[in-house]
């Protein structure tokens, strides 16, 4: 399983509401317009980029950033707390 960290600043309220909710398909929404997120393999990713593509208008932004398992059990809130938990299966 690979992790991302979705980001998003998407100006059409309507796009910015499709765009969030097909990520919540592949993982949680941990801020407006940040998602955790889960995905088999490059090929899911590349199909997830794919499937996003026609909701993102010029000057829009949508990034994903690689969190590694090490990474994600160093992640922690203001209080210390952990965060960015994904499970280490989904099942479907």
């Amino acid at each position: 399983m690979n992790l991302y960290l979705a980001c998003f600043d998407i100006t059409d309220d309507g796009n910015r509401t499709r765009v969030g909710k097909h990520l919540a398909v592949y993982g949680q929404r941990v801020q407006r317009s940040v998602f955790e997120i889960a995905v088999r393999n490059q090929a899911e990713l590349d199909r997830l980029k794919a499937e996003l593509q026609p909701l993102l208008d010029t000057g829009d932004d949508l990034r994903f950033y690689a969190i590694c398992r090490a990474c994600r059990q160093r992640s922690h809130n203001h209080r210390g707390e952990r965060v960015a938990y994904i499970p280490a299966a989904i099942l479907l």
